[in-house]
């Protein structure tokens, strides 16, 4: 069995326009930026994430447009695990920055709707969501 991460972080940021100030950018178009090592009350820090490995997460998808208002957030309910992909089923989805990620980080992703939108895979991508 795959290593098991904890205390393992993903904020999605969701909306039309933002600064994109120290961001960087997936092949897919989508903007990110990795905040090392930010959890507190990890169990470790550093190890570096995996394809295949389990991660534990949490997230909240707000959009900066509407005065950060919470789309969806998961900090008050139990934590999110999923198994570290890096197939093309990832595009355009905060998951397709995990590989990028070590245990104990924390990360902000801007994913643009018009581009989600323009790729014809908006309710593939909600539905993930």
């Amino acid at each position: 069995m795959k290593r098991l991460f904890f205390a393992f972080s993903a904020v999605a940021i969701l909306g039309l326009a933002a600064c994109n100030v120290n961001y960087k950018t997936t092949p897919s178009g989508m903007k990110y930026k990795i905040l090392t090592g930010k959890v507190v009350g990890a169990d470790t820090t550093g190890v570096q994430v995996a394809a295949g490995d389990i991660v534990k997460f949490k997230f909240k998808f707000s959009i900066p447009e509407l005065g950060d208002t919470v789309w969806r957030d998961s900090y008050d309910k139990m934590p999110q695990y999923t198994k570290v992909d890096t197939s093309a089923r990832t595009k355009m989805t905060f998951l397709e920055i995990f590989p990028q990620l070590k245990s104990g980080d924390s990360a902000e992703v801007i994913i643009s709707v018009d581009s989600i939108i323009k790729q014809g895979d908006l309710t593939r991508a909600c539905r993930r969501l």
